[in-house]
């Protein structure tokens, strides 16, 4: 089954990692969509908050990288490509497409050895697709590297879709749950983004409240696409 035909007419949402959702209790409201995507390590996360992020994995858009996303006092390594154990546990969380890497691994060697990793242990209904073609598009709006987040909601809107919504994006605003990303290191990251928005806005490094412009643009301009109330305040610079 081709991913066009995997996705069309169904009613989406994308559930990121943003701390508001919390405690709210909406992970059966989540796993109710036709499809869920999750981001990065979105299906770890939501094995361990269930309650408030859901069970459910359709679609999982990842970097297929492991530098930047796991957390040595959560028994996780912190570098290098992929690897077949954290494919094999997508396998399980029921994960159908994988869709990556982000584009400038792609142009690596290891991007190569991540995709011939992940592809080596593809099986059954699950696959992995490219992004889509219309990234240079987005590249160019963006005017710099836009996070997977962006990417992932750029990407699949290009597909028939019946609807998206957005929850859990707030483009490191108010913090993530703890052990994805800690409280003191969005924050952190945030006021360095920002800085460097200024300093180099030229450079190749996310600029989240470029994203955030961009989503907002996206939302008004795509009847497709509902958010939920604190995404929308996150819009508010």
């Amino acid at each position: 089954m081709e991913f066009n035909e995997f996705v069309k007419g169904k009613k989406a949402i994308i559930v990121g990692p943003a701390l508001y959702t919390k405690g709210q209790g909406r992970g059966k409201e989540f796993d109710s969509y036709d499809l869920v995507i999750r981001i990065n390590e979105g299906p770890w996360l939501a094995s361990r908050h269930p309650e408030d992020l859901g069970k459910k994995t359709d679609v999982l858009y990842h970097n297929l990288h492991e530098r930047c996303f796991y957390r040595k006092k959560h028994g996780m390594s912190r570098r290098g490509t992929v690897r077949p154990e954290r494919i094999n546990q997508w396998e399980e969380q029921g994960v159908k497409w994988i869709v990556g890497p982000h584009p400038w691994l792609m142009r690596t060697k290891e991007g190569e050895i991540a995709i011939a990793v992940c592809e080596s242990l593809l099986r059954g209904q699950r696959r992995r697709k490219e992004l889509c073609k219309e990234f240079d598009k987005l590249r160019s709006l963006a005017g710099n590297s836009p996070s997977l987040g962006m990417i992932s909601i750029w990407d699949i809107l290009q597909y028939e879709i019946e609807s998206l919504h957005l929850v859990g994006i707030t483009f490191l605003r108010g913090g993530y749950y703890e052990e994805y990303c800690p409280m003191e290191e969005s924050e952190s990251l945030r006021k360095f983004y920002e800085k460097m928005a200024i300093e180099a806005p030229k450079s190749e490094l996310h600029n989240p409240r470029r994203d955030a412009a961009l989503i907002k643009g996206l939302v008004e301009s795509d009847g497709r696409i509902t958010v939920d109330d604190e995404v929308q305040e996150a819009f508010i610079d």
